[in-house]
């Protein structure tokens, strides 16, 4: 049985994504995007629950996501990663982040609460590989 690991995710941008490199010149940027979510506080009242999520793009899919600003509506497609580490302390450290594959600025209709898609460039990479060494610089194993 084959499963699948995809993800489909919008919000806007926390930060503006900053393009780095690794040794060998191969773009790469780390993210955040938030949404709200409300949940019933009681049977009046409504809270609103901010939620973040991390992502990380590699080579044209960075260099695309480099471009968008803080504030921005993405709609993100990707896959759920899993990563763990040893922190100075010897404390052992985990984090979940989507790697993604397109990214897409989206424009919000506020009137209506509605999303279209926009005419802004789009970039999808399909099974992208990347090297070992590109993997361990960017801490997906």
């Amino acid at each position: 049985m084959l499963f699948q690991n995809q993800v489909l995710i919008e919000g806007f941008l926390v930060e503006d994504p900053e393009l780095k490199k690794t040794k060998n010149g191969t773009p790469f940027t780390n993210f955040s995007i938030c949404f709200n979510k409300s949940n019933r506080k009681n049977e009046t009242e409504w809270e609103t629950i901010p939620n973040y999520f991390h992502i990380k793009a590699w080579k044209k899919t960075a260099e695309l996501s480099a471009k968008y600003k803080k504030g921005d509506a993405l709609s993100i497609c990707g896959s759920l990663c899993y990563s763990s580490f040893t922190d100075q302390n010897n404390n052992k450290k985990a984090y979940t982040f989507i790697l993604a594959s397109s990214v897409k600025k989206i424009e919000i209709i506020k009137q209506s609460q509605t999303e279209t898609s926009s005419e802004n460039e789009e970039v999808t990479i399909e099974n992208e590989e990347l090297s070992d060494e590109e993997r361990k610089s960017f801490d997906i194993y």
